[in-house]
């Protein structure tokens, strides 16, 4: 199975184009595997459109999805910057 990891863009054009197939994708990861997530389908899908662009507009997240030759998305991992400095 070919597939290509992509970066999802943090503008707004460009996370408009994604959120809905990542909102989905993780979604039913939230349902599939819960242990794996610090969160919950149920809190999940309670989220607004907003709340979902908001994470993936996130300047201080990477969002990497992966792609089937087919186009569909079959993962993805978000990394996050450190949000404050390191204590001494």
């Amino acid at each position: 199975m070919a597939y290509e990891i992509v970066q999802l863009a943090r503008d707004e054009e460009g996370s408009r184009v994604w959120m809905q197939r990542y909102k989905e994708l993780r979604l039913h990861a939230l349902q599939s595997d819960p242990k794996a997530f610090g969160s919950s389908y149920e809190r999940e899908v309670a989220f607004k459109d907003e709340e979902w662009l908001k994470r993936l507009r996130n300047p201080d997240a990477i969002t990497l999805v992966a792609l089937q030759e087919d186009g569909e998305l079959i993962g993805t991992l978000t990394t996050m910057h450190l949000l404050c400095e390191p204590q001494e």
